[in-house]
């Protein structure tokens, strides 16, 4: 998540992510507007938003080869490189969980060799039903009146164009567009904000105009599905990531429905990247009419993680301005030549931009984890309410919320992730195992999901860009 969360980077729980998207824009909130890039928002009600054009698909061949397999997928490689990539052989039988298997050669991606079992007959077919993309935390582009207000400045901006003297300025000024995105004490959005959708994603793979979530973190898994199903079939769920999950479960709800309706499939596939697993599982608690075969989750949070719990109980976020606000704007560890401290400015200006807007979205506090809820005995903000009371509802509900549908889990596991361990009013931070984000347990859902997990030696955005990654989620879905 280093690669794209600039602001909220520890936000990125469940991770993780559209830019300039040729959209589609059902609401979460009432009566949100299609926008398409460089039109005007028009009033288009939630429950009959318009789906996009449909665009040629793009003619890309299929890789039908495989290769053996490594211990871990390659964490630098990505799903158009040159190579083969390894395909798992055979699933195991239900209660076990997959791992990576060994082979000396350097040069193939990394796959588990076996899956678990779902279906009765591993030789029947699969239907290739459309497929839906639902992105992480923080991973989706955000506009108001045609201004993209998330991400907040160029991600690829070029630090040596910066004239030091400028830095201070340039802070105040998009940490100011920042404010645009926070609620107000009753719990709603200060300005009419809207997530960018890309339905489908044809004229992004086609011609590489618009990025596929931020950083264009989604491509590459966009490409391999529409190796499958075609480019008409892959839909990118941009969604407004500020918003509490019940309301984005039922935003979910309504795009299913419209890619249906657009594809004339009776039902669709999704894969769901960090947070984005849990605005699934609202979808699958509230949804009257499951209309949904096969889900496939990764990396996501369904216990939470206390990296949420740091930000807003703590207000820790000096080290994310450290490690990834100050390089981008080119201003390194040593201090002004005149002895001031403008690094130390610009931290303070930072921290306190990005914990003010924080603190107002429920979608922050739904990521922190139930037990260390009871830290916040002196928040009763609309948000943490609200967040903290989605969290338990959708999390006593996921068992009998996957059941609905053949679900296939992949996380990561060997890196480290904090964890608050909390008793009475004392708590201290240790680390556990997990993708850097997520732990391992929270993941599993606290071992709901274990017998159909897949564990991967990746990190967390890496789960939804490593190459073995990819090829794992197309060999689950078809």
């Amino acid at each position: 998540m280093r690669k794209f969360f600039v602001l909220f980077l520890a936000f990125s729980v469940v991770f993780l992510i559209g830019c300039k998207l040729s959209i589609d824009d059902p609401a979460v909130t009432p009566a949100e507007p299609t926008l398409a890039p460089g039109e005007t928002p028009t009033e288009v009600p939630e429950t009959t938003p318009t789906l996009a054009p449909g665009q040629t698909p793009v003619e890309t061949p299929v890789d039908t080869g495989a290769s053996a397999v490594t211990t871990k997928p390659s964490s630098g490689s990505s799903s158009g490189s040159s190579g083969s990539t390894a395909k798992p052989t055979q699933k195991p039988s239900s209660g076990s969980t997959a791992k990576p298997t060994q082979k000396p050669s350097s040069d193939s991606t990394a796959k588990p060799t076996q899956k678990p079992v779902v279906t009765p007959d591993n030789s029947t077919p699969k239907p290739t039903y459309p497929v839906i993309v639902v992105p992480g935390l923080l991973a989706s582009e955000l506009t108001l009146e045609n201004e993209v207000v998330w991400p907040f400045f160029d991600l690829n901006m070029d630090p040596t164009t910066i004239d030091k003297e400028d830095v201070f300025p340039l802070v105040t000024q998009v940490f100011g567009t920042l404010s645009k995105l926070k609620f107000t004490e009753q719990g709603l959005s200060e300005n009419r904000v809207l997530p960018i959708r890309l339905s489908p994603v044809a004229s992004a793979l086609e011609n590489k105009t618009y990025n596929i979530g931020v950083d264009n973190t989604y491509y590459d898994l966009c490409v391999a599905l529409a190796e499958v199903v075609g480019a008409d079939n892959v839909f990118f769920f941009g969604y407004d990531w500020r918003m509490d999950l019940t309301l984005t479960g039922k935003a979910l709800e309504s795009y299913v429905d419209l890619v249906c309706e657009r594809t004339g499939s009776d039902r669709v596939n999704i894969v769901a990247h960090s947070m984005g697993g849990n605005v699934t599982a609202s979808y699958l608690m509230q949804a009257s009419n499951v209309k949904v075969s096969t889900v496939v989750t990764l990396g996501s949070p369904f216990e939470g993680s206390d990296m949420a719990t740091e930000l807003l109980y703590e207000k820790e976020f000096s080290s994310i301005v450290r490690t990834h606000v100050l390089p981008i704007l080119g201003y390194g560890k040593q201090t002004r030549s005149d002895g001031s401290s403008m690094q130390d400015m610009m931290i303070n200006a930072a921290t306190n931009a990005m914990y003010d807007v924080a603190v107002t979205l429920p979608s922050i506090f739904s990521m922190v984890p139930e037990e260390s809820q009871g830290l916040f005995t002196d928040n009763n903000s609309v948000a943490a309410r609200t967040g903290f009371e989605s969290t338990r509802t959708i999390a006593a509900a996921y068992a009998k919320s996957f059941a609905k549908v053949e679900h296939y889990n992949i996380i990561g596991v060997g890196s480290d992730v904090i964890k608050f361990e909390y008793s009475g009013s004392s708590y201290e931070k240790v680390m556990v195992n997990g993708d850097g984000t997520v732990s391992k347990d929270s993941a599993c859902a606290g071992g709901i999901f274990t017998n159909n997990t897949t564990e991967l030696e990746l990190g967390h955005v890496e789960l939804a860009t490593d190459a073995g990654a990819i090829d794992l989620i197309v060999d689950y879905l078809y």
